[in-house]
């Protein structure tokens, strides 16, 4: 049953306290024809006024919260308990954006905080069903591992180690525990090979039970950081597993004439039998989309055009901008789809999630102009309402800090460059 239809917004007024010193306030709603989300026009020059110390005060917070609890006991809509991974890759990942920019060792510490969390939950199951990272699900007799959540938890690991080869500073932070790091991260990813197989080149992960092949953005999910891992390690597995999901996704990206992107929830190779195809759902195109990015950073597959077609989709796809006060965000990720997101006042997360774009600001720059009066215009301190929305202001901030991060596309070896 969907929920009742509410846009929602801010008003003018109830902008300024936040940088005036005020508390911070929540979105309120208003009464619009839905499925509109009313925004504050001009709110955009609000994001000038965000800095560094605003977002490292948020993220030093919550990781310290996020340290101090238990990593299991939150469960989703489906019984699984893996929530916690979801937060923990999002704010430990803002975090190592924004030491770029302040280089506040608190930030590290607390990130390597909860890797050795992690670490300590991945050994409990030696004795058991095997080293590793579990789902527990009221639904399932026993505990198992998913390719998205070795992902989701990887992914910080993998980031810090990758940044600290870039950054003196940071890399006598981590020196004493890089091997370490390193050896989790391998026996994170030993026995998941297994889950994986091809067909005709193209490359997938098998859900738990078998049956049928992971999402698209949940196999994203996995590979982005394991395309870390081989840029590490030089591992030839990785980079065989990471180089067929490329393929795969490059196979079911579809660009319109319009410039507007598209591509199925989840593809399905040959040998899993036929089932219904429908386009990404929105709100998880944020999980699928830095895969591409990287694997064409790392000259896998992709070229440019494919990812200026994905850096382009918050404009040519994802929002329609209905005057100067309403936008609509589309439910799925299809220029043709005429179902739009209906949100509430309790769901302003869903709304939030065009953010993950800005991480493609290297390939458009415009895209500061078309998430920032949406974002801006829902809550000047948007990033504060979700973990993911916070990312994606991090990127936005360390983007803009340095646009040489950006990097150029490097090359692999010849099984990289086959499409």
């Amino acid at each position: 049953m969907r929920r009742p239809l509410v846009a929602m917004g801010l008003s003018a007024a109830a902008l300024y306290p936040i940088f005036l010193g005020g508390r911070y306030i929540e979105a309120r709603t208003e009464a619009w024809p839905p499925p509109s989300i009313a925004v504050t026009p001009g709110a955009a020059r609000f994001a000038s006024a965000v800095t560094a110390d605003d977002l490292s005060k948020l993220i030093l917070m919550r990781l310290r919260r996020f340290n101090a609890a238990s990593l299991t006991g939150t469960r989703d809509a489906f019984g699984k308990d893996r929530l916690k991974a979801w937060t923990w890759t999002y704010i430990a990942r803002a975090a190592l954006r924004v030491y770029r920019l302040n280089h506040d060792p608190q930030l590290i510490q607390l990130v390597l905080e909860g890797a050795a969390k992690y670490e300590a939950a991945a050994s409990l199951h030696q004795a058991g069903p095997g080293f590793g990272w579990y789902t527990e699900d009221a639904r399932a007799s026993g505990p198992y591992r998913e390719v998205p959540v070795t992902g989701l938890i990887m992914a910080p690991i993998v980031d810090l180690l990758q940044e600290a080869g870039r950054d003196p500073q940071l890399a006598k932070l981590v020196e004493t525990q890089r091997a370490r790091l390193l050896a989790l991260l391998q026996r994170a990813t030993a026995g998941l090979d297994g889950r994986y197989f091809e067909a005709d080149g193209k490359g997938y992960y098998l859900l738990p039970s078998g049956l049928d092949v992971e999402p698209l953005n949940l196999m994203s999910v996995y590979a982005r950081p394991l395309l870390g891992y081989w840029q590490l390690t030089q591992d030839a597995e990785s980079l065989r597993e990471v180089t067929g999901i490329a393929r795969t996704w490059k196979a079911a990206l579809r660009t319109g004439e319009d410039g507007s992107v598209t591509w199925p929830h989840t593809p399905r190779p040959p040998s899993i039998a036929a089932k219904p195809d429908p386009a990404e759902v929105m709100i998880k195109s944020a999980a699928a989309i830095e895969f591409p990015l990287a694997a064409y950073e790392a000259g896998l597959v992709f070229e440019r055009k494919d990812i200026e077609a994905l850096a382009h989709a918050p404009a040519t796809t994802l929002l329609t901008r209905v005057d100067d006060t309403h936008y609509r965000l589309r439910e799925f990720v299809d220029a043709n789809s005429d179902a739009f997101i209906s949100i509430g006042a309790t769901d302003v997360g869903t709304a939030l999630r065009p953010a993950s774009w800005y991480r493609y600001l290297c390939y458009d720059r415009e895209l500061t102009g078309v998430l920032d009066p949406y974002l801006f215009g829902i809550d000047p301190a948007f990033y504060r309402q979700s973990d993911l929305a916070l990312l994606g202001m991090a990127d936005r901030l360390a983007i803009a800090h340095d646009p040489a991060s950006c990097g150029t596309p490097g090359q692999v070896a010849e099984i990289g460059s086959r499409g």
